[in-house]
This record gives structure tokens, sequence and C-alpha cells, in this order.
């Protein structure tokens, strides 16, 4: 009897310490969400969907009725995209130039109008000066030299995106690698730990601007295979754009972290809305291990 007594106080204490909370969230505003890293490679090709509540299924709805306007600041030329399908609003025939700057606008039904500006980078130089197999924290990698001859006229955010490439009879497929980064220029510090790989080096160019600069890539294909064919893309990105990937990824290893990190803000450069447009140029080049 006294035992169930006990049982039943300490039940009692539980239970009285248990409060029920609900979270309480500001009013909600709905907005577009734009997105779109374009360079002279592709045509036009912007992504509209709209934010959603915290509560909200993950996948925000796309947005099919919207008015999506791009124009050349410089020339002033304008041009309405087409939708096509899942959110995307294409052109079929022109592509962003080098050393342009554009606007973007965004207008749909029952959203405060999004606009955004961003350019193309000026085009750039590089060289693959050393390749070589070896260890790299314990890890097998595939180590890259690239030198960068850098326009001095413009401030220039590089980053550095790698694929296995793989055949598959007539088509080729492109899996991305990670890398390590050792460069005490690059900014993955601000990330991560360096002693986990990326999915992208990034590298600005503040302290060799209008110079010539080697880098070296420490990329780490998984385990040690043989004869293989690596891609390298180095891109120059606009300030928004740069940052933009920066700021992701470190939300994103934020997330998968399972202490209790403080949750990191994705950059935007959206005026009433979200998302990234940002502009970029690119070099790449094939590597065979």
């Amino acid at each position: 009897m006294r035992i169930l007594l006990f049982l039943g106080v300490i039940g009692l204490c539980f239970s009285s310490c248990v409060k029920e909370i609900v979270p309480e969230f500001g009013p909600f505003e709905p907005k577009l969400v734009v997105n779109t890293r374009f360079g002279p490679d592709t045509t036009w090709q912007i992504h509209v969907s709209e934010n959603a509540r915290i509560t909200d299924p993950l996948n925000a709805p796309w947005v099919e009725n919207a008015n999506v306007v791009i124009r050349n600041e410089i020339t002033g030329q304008s041009e309405i995209l087409d939708y096509s399908a899942d959110g995307y609003y294409l052109s079929t025939s022109s592509r962003p130039e080098v050393g342009q700057q554009y606007t973007l606008d965004v207008q749909a039904p029952g959203f405060p109008n999004a606009s955004s500006q961003s350019y193309v980078p000026e085009d750039f130089i590089i060289a693959v000066t050393d390749t070589s197999r070896g260890i790299f924290l314990n890890s097998f990698i595939y180590n890259v030299d690239v030198q960068i001859n850098d326009n001095g006229d413009e401030d220039n955010y590089y980053f550095f995106e790698t694929y296995l490439v793989n055949n598959s009879g007539a088509d080729l497929f492109y899996s991305p690698l990670l890398q390590y980064a050792i460069d005490p220029n690059s900014e993955n510090r601000e990330i991560g730990n360096l002693d986990q790989p990326f999915q992208r080096v990034y590298l600005p160019d503040r302290n060799f601007n209008g110079d010539s600069y080697v880098i070296s890539l420490r990329i780490r294909p998984g385990f040690n295979i043989g004869s293989s064919t690596v891609q390298v893309r180095i891109f120059s990105a606009s300030k928004a754009l740069y940052d933009y990937l920066k700021s992701y990824e470190a939300s994103t290893a934020v997330s998968l972290d399972i202490t209790f990190s403080e949750p990191i803000q994705v950059k935007t450069n959206i005026d009433g809305g979200l998302g990234i447009f940002g502009g970029y140029n690119q070099i790449s080049t094939v590597i065979r291990f």
C-alpha cells in the first residue's frame, strides 16, 4: 500500500510539471521565392514559387501565373519569359551576356512585387598546372592545382565544383564530389570545420586582385578507384550569388549538426521576396587520372 502511494505521489509530481507549449508565430506574409543562377552558357531560366508557413509541407507550391521580365540595363532591351512547367519561366533563345547588368521583375496576384539586379562577370583565364593522387586526412584524394589569371578591373568571387564523369553508353553523367579547403585565402572556415570536405571551395580575390594565383584542390572521390575522369568547374560569380551559395552550404551544415547550433540565415538579394538572382561566368576542364 505504501509503495502504491509513493508511486502515485511521484506520478502526480511529474504530471504537474508537464506543460503543453504552443509555438507562437507572427503574422504570415506571402512572398514570391525566385531562384536562378545565370550565365552565358545557358538560356534564361527562372523558377518561381511561394514561401510557406513553418507548419506547411516542405515543398513550396509553384507559381504558374507570374509575369517575369528580364531587362538588360545597358542596352535597355526587355524580354517577358514564357511559363513552361513546374514553376519554370524560360526564354527559348536569348542568353545572358558577359559584362552585362540585368534587372529582374516578377509580379503575381496576391504577392508583393519581387525584383533584383545582378551581372555576368567578365571573362577570366585558368590553367591546370599539376595533378596527382594522394592521401589527405586518411582519405584517398585527387590533387589538382589551378592557376587563375585574375581580372584586376573588378572584384572577383570564385568558387569551385568538382564532378566524377560517368560514361553510360552515349550519355555522360556527372556525380558531385566533395573537396577539402586547404587554401589559406578560402572562406570555407566560415562554413564549417576544415577537417571536413565541402560541396564547393570559396575563394575571393581580395589578396591577389589582378595577379596570377594558384589554388590547390583536394578532391575526395570517396574511394580509391582506378582510372577515372574528373570535371573541375571554376566559377567567377557575382557577390550576391557567392554569398547566397556560401550561406546556403553553411545552413545545410548546421541543419545536420545534432547539437543546438544557432540557425544560419540564407542570404537573398530579392527585394520584396526571397531567393537568388545571381550571375556567373564559368570555365570547365576535364582531367583524367
